[in-house]
């Protein structure tokens, strides 16, 4: 479906929460974030934590690999497009459902995560996620690119909505206006899940009710007054047959 990023417990999204105490920012990772973002969607921080080699991530950026947005033109050696969302369109599945596949940005972003809060859970080595689940480590275990070792990471994909919208299951989704405010209004990724469903009726501004009413009222009038003409002045033309 339709996610959001969520890494330790808190959500990438807005309006969802405060950073952890004692959480310290790495500025060389931050400087390696710049330059994927800025510079090169083929950087060495996207390669060493997806894995990827840099024809694939050229693919991404291109809008040609799996589930990347198709953003037209450029090269591996231009920073992605500024896109404000992060998720692709649903791809139509063989047995006729839909699944969401990861945006470069998506996936550098969920990976870098993973990476810097895995849990090691085996020293076997492995260069990919298909390793760990040979080696029985945990059906959750993927393959982490930076040590070369299974882990659990506690980086995960969650649904990209506002606090204020109450998911009921199947049925259409409610809105709690107590939490919505001019600084964190009700939101979320332009592409839903199937499962994620709201029913939006259109209501007229106040003004056009009133423009509305007025206009009726004047049309009222307006037949009232040349029905009453023609009783009192139309009827002397009638010729009767």
């Amino acid at each position: 479906g339709r996610q959001g990023i969520q890494a330790g417990g808190a959500s990438a999204a807005p309006g969802l929460g405060a950073s952890p105490s004692g959480l310290v920012a790495s500025r060389s990772l931050v400087e390696s974030l710049l330059v994927c973002f800025q510079q090169d969607a083929a950087c060495p921080l996207a390669r060493e934590v997806t894995g990827l080699d840099e024809n694939t991530l050229q693919a991404f950026a291109l809008g040609s690999g799996g589930g990347a947005g198709d953003w037209g033109g450029g090269s591996a050696s231009q920073p992605p497009p500024l896109f404000p969302g992060i998720y692709s369109a649903p791809l139509a599945t063989r047995g006729g459902g839909a699944t969401v596949l990861p945006t470069w940005t998506e996936k550098l972003i969920r990976d870098t995560l993973a990476n810097i809060t895995a849990n090691v859970t085996t020293s076997t080595p492995c260069a990919t996620d298909a390793d760990c689940r040979k080696d029985g480590a945990s059906p959750r275990a993927e393959c982490l690119q930076h040590s070369g070792l299974c882990g659990r990471s506690s980086a995960h994909y969650i649904d990209a909505l506002s606090p204020a919208v109450v998911v009921q299951g199947s049925d259409p989704n409610d809105v709690d206006t107590a939490l919505l405010t001019a600084e964190d209004p009700a939101w979320a990724e332009p592409y839903w899940s199937a499962r994620i469903r709201a029913e939006l009726l259109a209501v007229p501004a106040p003004d056009s009710q009133w423009a509305a009413v007025l206009a009726g009222a004047l049309g009222t009038v307006a037949a009232a007054g040349v029905t009453l003409w023609w009783l009192r002045c139309g009827k002397a033309d009638l010729v009767i047959l």
